[in-house]
């Protein structure tokens, strides 16, 4: 038996193999699926579809998404159009999505030929079609052909240099994610150097006690950051009585007021009666009345006197009080500086507190002596502020020092900037980018699609609806956001804008994800 097994074996082997191996080979193998993409003004259209053929079905599973906000339609219907050469067309459609942003289409074809495929979306959101070129339907007798699709792969052909990486619709459309089309843009020669916001002129002023005293704590001094008004009142200074401080002999200044006054007053009263008896002379009724008058003073003086004794001596006191001086803030803006606390005792000519004013602010750039000759009449600038995609527009040029910071080595270059949106604070370590008059066009993408890989700048471009491939770029002048690419991508290509650093991790991923579609 053993003998014959050998035998056995070798005949199988000419006959064409075992059994399992001759069945395997008659398995008809599974077409490959066609891949389109294309993108409109309004809409990108990423589909899969199995190859055309008359009287079988193929599921389309049609990818919609809205480039105004780069998520995926939610409602809507979605149309497939074969239109054929002889003026017939074929029509297949599906209302709403099976998942958000998915179409399932099921598309048979009843005619042989090459027509060419429309799909159409119609919703609130987004109207628009996607023309794709003829695309072949096969036969009885095309059974088994590979076909060419030339709108396979995406619009503007194949643009591959480097490995293929995979991020999914899915994945796109629950992330922060868009893209951008590669334009051109003339940029002009530009230097950053740094810069530092700072008060304009006249906008810092110091407020000083105008009086020795204490500081009232019925009106608090403001914390620092505080926004004050022009004329707001931020400071109230009850002064020391004068001598004697003593309370008893300030009671007893009042006291001795009071009396004189009261006998001032019975005094006129008896040379008013001899007056209209016409025993004594006009002058003499005069004279009563302005010594009445003094007293009153005086007694209106030690009351006051009294009464500051008595708001000094106390911790609390009205803020309207007879004897409280207030101090208003000549400037509008906010406290930078306060240098005493509430209820300490001040002199005369102390500074309380700096206020800046910050709806208008200087922004001083430092030029290095070295490059000072080329922005010595600059054609403008922009403000480069950490934290702000965009780069802020300045309003005018102040001043281009005409000498060198003995200590820094660098020439001033000043701009004005309004800030009544409060986007600068003063003091603020920023970046000035200064422009030439000379000018250069390259292509141009959003700074925002960078992406420092190791020191050196990439960008991830879109090669298919969710393919998409590391570019190494070499970069040139900068200007509103804008950074011009002068190698590395080509006007029409398509970058990431934003999710640019999840395309990465992706990149760096082992892992193939899941696929969600539906087919």
């Amino acid at each position: 038996m053993k003998k014959l097994f050998p035998i056995v074996f070798m005949l199988l082997w000419a006959c064409g193999g075992t059994p399992e191996a001759t069945d395997r080979q008659a398995e008809p193998e599974e077409p490959e699926p066609i891949a389109v993409t294309r993108w409109t003004e309004k809409s990108e259209l990423f589909m899969e579809y199995r190859p055309l053929r008359i009287g079988e079905t193929s599921r389309f599973a049609i990818h919609l998404t809205a480039l105004q906000t780069f998520k995926p339609l939610t409602e809507g219907r979605a149309v497939v159009e074969l239109a054929y050469g002889t003026g017939q067309t074929e029509t297949f459609s599906e209302d709403g999505p099976s998942r958000p942003g998915i179409f399932g289409v099921n598309v048979t074809p009843a005619r042989a030929g090459s027509p060419a495929m429309t799909i159409r979306v119609e919703s609130a959101a987004v109207d628009d079609e996607h023309r794709l070129g003829p695309v072949e339907v096969g036969g009885a007798e095309h059974e088994g052909d590979e076909h060419e699709h030339p709108h396979d792969g995406g619009e503007g052909g194949d643009h591959s240099l480097g490995e293929e990486i995979s991020f999914l619709k899915e994945q796109q459309w629950t992330l922060d994610f868009a893209t951008q089309v590669v334009g051109t843009a003339t940029m002009r020669e530009s230097l950053t150097v740094p810069a530092k916001v700072q008060p304009r002129s006249g906008g810092r002023i110091a407020i000083t006690a105008p009086v020795g005293g204490r500081l009232s704590t019925g009106i608090r001094l403001p914390v620092i950051g505080t926004n004050v008004e022009s004329g707001q009142v931020v400071a109230a200074i009850v002064p020391p009585t004068s001598t004697p401080s003593d309370l008893a002999s300030l009671e007893l200044a009042a006291e001795e007021a009071r009396v004189k006054l009261d006998f001032a007053r019975q005094e006129r009263g008896r040379l008013e009666r001899l007056l209209e008896a016409g025993a004594i002379p006009a002058r003499r009724l005069i004279e009563v009345k302005t010594n009445e008058s003094v007293v009153a003073a005086q007694l209106k003086a030690a009351q006051a006197r009294l009464a500051q004794y008595e708001e000094t001596r106390q911790a609390e006191h009205r803020e309207d009080g007879p004897t409280t001086f207030q101090v208003r803030s000549p400037l509008g803006g906010v406290v930078a500086r306060v240098n005493t606390t509430d209820g300490a005792h001040v002199e005369s000519g102390q500074t309380l507190l700096e206020v800046v004013a910050v709806d208008r602010v200087y922004v001083v750039g430092e030029v290095p002596e070295a490059g000072a000759a080329a922005v010595r009449r600059p054609a403008g600038a922009e403000i480069l502020v950490p934290g702000l995609e965009q780069p802020l527009q300045v309003d005018r040029l102040v001043a281009v020092a005409n000498f060198v910071d003995p200590q820094s080595r660098t020439v001033k270059v000043i701009y004005e900037m309004d800030n009544r949106s409060r986007r600068l604070a003063v003091g603020q370590a920023i970046s000035l980018r200064l422009f030439r008059s000379t000018t250069d066009e390259a292509p141009a993408i959003s700074e925002s699609a960078l992406v420092d890989d190791g020191g050196r700048p990439i960008v991830f471009v879109q090669t298919g609806g969710e393919s998409f491939e590391r570019r190494p770029v070499t970069l040139g002048e900068r200007q509103g956001g804008r950074v011009q690419v002068t190698a590395g991508v080509a006007p029409g290509e398509r970058v990431v804008t934003r999710g640019a650093y999840l395309v990465r991790l992706a990149s760096m991923s082992t892992q193939v994800p899941a696929h969600g579609h539906v087919h």
